[in-house]
């Protein structure tokens, strides 16, 4: 015999309430695993720590990888860059992230930041503008 709609009406909140709480658990679940795997990932590439340029120094030292780089690849060459730094007018208004392994330069990117009367590179290659103006970022260069 089948249910009366009255006796559906009151069994699915009840059903929604089962199915919210078994996707719950699973979601965490998940997410622990993940965290799991996380961890595990951050093992692998030990000793490598990530930190942010702040001191000339440091950014002096990202200058020059990133002028290695695109010298190695060939997308540029030694005389397009004579003082053997590679750096733009992004990058004052940029978080300089580093890869370091031990006391050596292994990796970077470069978060730029959106700054009042200047466009974001992508905006400026493709004679793009990007709304709202002070709510997105760039990931430049990976390295």
């Amino acid at each position: 015999m089948l249910d009366s709609p009255s006796r559906r009406s009151e069994e699915q909140p009840r059903l929604a309430a089962a199915i919210d709480q078994e996707f719950s658990e699973s979601q965490a679940a998940a997410l622990a695993r993940m965290d799991d795997l996380a961890a595990q990932m951050i093992g692998w590439i030990m000793p490598i720590r990530f930190a942010i340029a702040h001191t000339e120094a440091e950014r002096e030292a990202v200058y020059r990888l990133r002028y290695e780089t695109v010298i190695d690849r060939g997308w540029l060459k030694p005389a397009d860059l004579p003082d053997s730094r590679e750096c733009d007018a992004y990058d004052n208004q940029a978080v300089h992230l580093m890869a370091v392994d031990g006391h050596q330069l292994a990796g970077y990117a470069r978060l730029i930041l959106p700054a009042p009367g200047l466009s974001l590179p992508t905006e400026q290659a493709f004679d793009l503008q990007i709304e709202p103006r002070a709510r997105w970022s760039m990931p430049g260069v990976f390295l």
